[in-house]
């Protein structure tokens, strides 16, 4: 893909989900292989730890997702494909970068229904729902492909510092979502707490000042930069399991079945259950 492409994408920003595989199929007969997740330090690092772990991983298949919510340029991204196929050259192919997304989908589940969220569950989660679209929004291109592996960089600590959105719950839930559709979320970073271990897989890290970041990064931490919300409470339980599954699940069934999603309409008819069944109005 071309530079200039990855750059239009992300300027216009448009739905971009279907029928994204066609010119990778020539690439997979009888070859094993994955959809990575990109983003940034951690993505990298769980390239190469899964590609160890997994010596049968012959093709890697990046993939970029956008929000609409994000700031900085595209091309750190392709410095980060750059750096991975070097690493992996002679071990394993990684094919041209996909570009993703549905900011409409996005701002449905996460943006339209903020205050209704938090009057339910006492907290919108933004960040947990953002990164449960972020791992939903590659089924498409899974299923596609016939692919049943993503792989991703999630980890529960940061050497100690924590992020709601993936805390052990949260987590769980991304893997449950992706379970439904016949694919597993591989998160071989889960476990790995140091920051200095990813360090020592990616080697030195330039881009870190460059990468993406989000407008809404760091919401649910207070001034001293604390997590301020339980990452396993009941609050959070509730709305994974009642609201961000339920939705979630039904937005990709419809993009797999039909082609397409009413997501807002999904959203509305998922959050009017919550409240019938809690006898709210």
């Amino acid at each position: 893909m071309e530079e200039k492409d990855i750059s239009r994408f992300f300027e216009n920003l448009e739905e971009r989900l279907l029928g994204l595989g066609k010119d990778f199929l020539p690439h997979l007969q009888g070859k094993k292989a994955a959809i990575l997740e990109i983003a940034g330090q951690d993505s990298i690092a769980a390239a190469l730890c899964a590609s160890e772990s997994h010596d049968d991983l012959e093709l890697f298949i990046p993939t970029v997702a956008y929000t609409g919510t994000e700031f900085g340029s595209p091309r750190v991204l392709e410095e980060k494909i750059y750096l991975l196929e070097e690493k992996l050259r002679g071990r394993a192919q990684v094919l041209p970068l996909v570009v993703m997304g549905s900011p409409a989908w996005w701002s449905a589940i996460n943006g339209r229904y903020l205050s209704l969220l938090t009057r339910l569950f006492g907290n919108p989660f933004v960040c947990v729902g953002c990164h449960m679209y972020l791992h939903a929004v590659r089924i498409p291109l899974a299923k596609e492909l016939d692919i049943d592996t993503v792989i991703s960089g999630e980890r529960e600590s940061h050497s100690g510092m924590i992020k709601i959105n993936q805390s052990p719950p949260a987590l769980d839930a991304y893997s449950k979502l992706l379970w439904e559709f016949g694919i597993n979320l591989l998160l071989p970073l889960r476990k790995k707490k140091d920051d200095a271990e990813i360090s020592s897989l990616v080697g030195e890290w330039k881009e870190i000042q460059r990468q993406r970041s989000c407008v809404l990064s760091g919401n649910y931490r207070d001034l001293d930069g604390i997590c301020s919300i339980n990452g396993s409470g009941e609050a959070l339980n509730a709305y994974l399991k009642e609201y961000l599954l339920p939705v979630t699940f039904k937005i990709v069934e419809g993009l797999l079945r039909e082609g397409n999603s009413d997501y807002m309409k999904v959203t509305e008819d998922t959050l009017r259950k919550i409240m019938e069944a809690r006898d709210e109005r």
